[in-house]
C-alpha cells in the first residue's frame, strides 16, 4: 500500500509538472501568435502614421 501510494503521488507530481509546462507553452504560443498577427495587421498603418508624423514634425519645424 505504501509503495503504491508513493507511485500515485509521483505520477500526480509528474502530471502536474507536465500540465503546468504544457499550459505555459500554450499561453506563450498564444501570446506570440497574437503579437505576430497584430504586427502583421498593423504593419501598413503603423508605417503610414510614422511617415505622416515625421512630415508634420518637419512642417512644424519649418514654420518655427
Amino acid at each position: 500500500m505504501n509503495i503504491q501510494g508513493k507511485l500515485v503521488t509521483d505520477d500526480l507530481m509528474l502530471t502536474l509538472v507536465f500540465g503546468a509546462l504544457l499550459v505555459g507553452a500554450l499561453i506563450f504560443g498564444f501570446m506570440a501568435w497574437l503579437s505576430y498577427t497584430d504586427r502583421k495587421r498593423n504593419a501598413k498603418r503603423h508605417s503610414m502614421t510614422k511617415g505622416a508624423d515625421r512630415i508634420t514634425q518637419l512642417k512644424r519645424k519649418r514654420k518655427k
